[in-house]
């Protein structure tokens, strides 16, 4: 569905002054009926942009088609590289290596799985998730690269004082 973001009134963010798209690819939106009243789109996919080289004030931006794939593109050539990941906002693991919790930027609003009302609901593009343990597959969506970083930390610390343990040790 092409979508003209002027449409959205001046004060939404994504009507702020419009950045150049390529070739005229669409920014790509979805659309469903919250409570089975009035249509709403909103951005489908993000890009990060680095304002400063400072991690922390990496932002996501509503991205076209176009720039989401060269985004995914540049995020294997980095890792290819050996320069890292990218959208790895952090990655730790804890009890000797059975568990690891990992946040990463998603690139694609998640919140289009809340049901039946996304409205006023700012997107969720980063992802925590623990893998082993007792909390394996435990995830949580946040909005932000600071969000994300703190609900790592959060996670980690949840992990770590859930359970009597030796340092380094989980009791699973």
């Amino acid at each position: 569905m092409m979508f003209d973001r002027r449409s959205l009134g001046a004060a939404h963010p994504c009507a702020a002054a419009p950045r150049p798209l390529f070739e005229g690819a669409p920014v790509f939106f979805y659309s469903h009926t919250p409570n089975g009243t009035t249509p709403m789109s909103r951005p489908l996919m993000y890009r990060l942009i680095d304002k400063t080289g400072i991690p922390l004030e990496r932002e996501a931006v509503p991205c076209d088609r176009n720039e989401h794939m060269e985004a995914f593109a540049e995020r294997g050539r980095a890792i290819e590289a050996g320069q890292g990941d990218p959208f790895r906002v952090a990655r730790t693991e804890l009890c000797n290596g059975e568990v690891v919790v990992s946040t990463v930027f998603l690139g694609i609003d998640h919140a289009f799985t809340l049901e039946p009302d996304t409205v006023g609901v700012p997107p969720l593009l980063f992802e925590t998730m623990v893998f082993g343990g007792s909390f394996d597959e435990l995830q949580h969506r946040t909005s932000t690269w600071c969000q994300a970083l703190d609900e790592h930390h959060r996670v980690c610390g949840q992990i770590l004082h859930s359970q009597p343990q030796t340092p380094g040790e989980c009791n699973d």
